[in-house]
C-alpha cells in the first residue's frame, strides 16, 4: 500500500541515517555506537506506522542494505547494524 505519506517518511528516514552514517564513519572512535543508534533511530517512525505491508517492509530493509553496501569495507560491522534493525523494528 504504497502511498505519499509513506514515500515521504521513505526519503526524510533515508536522508537523516545516511547522514548519521556519514558521520559515523569519519573514524569517530565510537562509530559502531553511532550507527547502531542510527539504524534504532531510523527503524522508530516506521514502528508507529501501523499500516506497513510486505512490499513496505522490504522497502525499508532494501534501503538500509543500500546505505550499508555504500560503506567502505570494514568501516562499520554491517551485520551488527542489520541486527539493530531487527531487534528494533515492530513491523
Amino acid at each position: 500500500m504504497k502511498n505519499g505519506f509513506f514515500s515521504g517518511m521513505m526519503v526524510g528516514a533515508v536522508t537523516g541515517l545516511a547522514a548519521d552514517m556519514l558521520l559515523a564513519k569519519e573514524g569517530a572512535e565510537d562509530a559502531q555506537a553511532q550507527a547502531q543508534a542510527a539504524v534504532a533511530a531510523f527503524v522508530k517512525p516506521f514502528n508507529r506506522m501501523r499500516f506497513i505491508e510486505t512490499e513496505e517492509r522490504e522497502d525499508i530493509y532494501t534501503a538500509l542494505c543500500g546505505l550499508l553496501e555504500e560503506l567502505p569495507k570494514g568501516a562499520l560491522e554491517r551485520q551488527a547494524l542489520l541486527d539493530v534493525f531487527e531487534e528494533e523494528r515492530d513491523f
